[in-house]
């Protein structure tokens, strides 16, 4: 599987690159550090929602990979099924993403908000989900590639 290389790397780029952004703004426009609970506070509820389902699946991701490159000699016996579990981890954080990013742009065209000192909480949190998808894929991707090179048979 030849794109298993340049997805793992773009997808630790992505979760690098969201979590600097988020750092960044926050440093900015809050001038603390908030936690989990400032998210699902501040969040719609199918965000949270989303936000609790990508926990659970990135747990199952991660842990799947886990047991794939510690139990696995065959390492494309389940690598696929991983690979597009990931993928859809990665799909299911863009897609909750893009809905908080929608449900507060509606609310903020109808209060007619447009300083970006308003938006930037809201930024935050469609950071954060996107890191919660992007974190675990990229771990679990990178296991698969450790769990391929592992199980490589040397050239004599």
């Amino acid at each position: 599987m030849k794109p298993l290389p340049i997805a793992s790397t773009l997808t630790l780029i992505g979760a690098i690159a969201t979590w600097v952004v988020h750092d960044v703004l926050e440093a900015r426009y809050i001038g603390y550090r908030v936690g989990p609970s400032f998210y699902v506070h501040t969040a719609h509820p199918l965000t949270v929602l989303g936000m609790q389902i990508l926990l659970v699946a990135g747990v199952l991701v991660c842990g799947s990979a886990l047991l794939h490159m510690a139990r696995t000699r065959n390492p494309a016996r389940l690598t696929r099924g991983i690979y597009c579990a990931a993928m859809a981890l990665i799909a299911l954080s863009i897609g909750v993403a893009a809905h908080s990013v929608i449900s507060y742009q509606r609310v903020f065209a109808g209060l007619g908000v447009d300083r970006f000192e308003l938006y930037a909480p809201s930024i935050m949190t469609q950071l954060y989900v996107l890191g919660m998808g992007l974190w675990p894929a990229g771990f679990a991707l990178v296991l698969l590639q450790v769990s391929r090179f592992r199980s490589r048979k040397p050239t004599a």
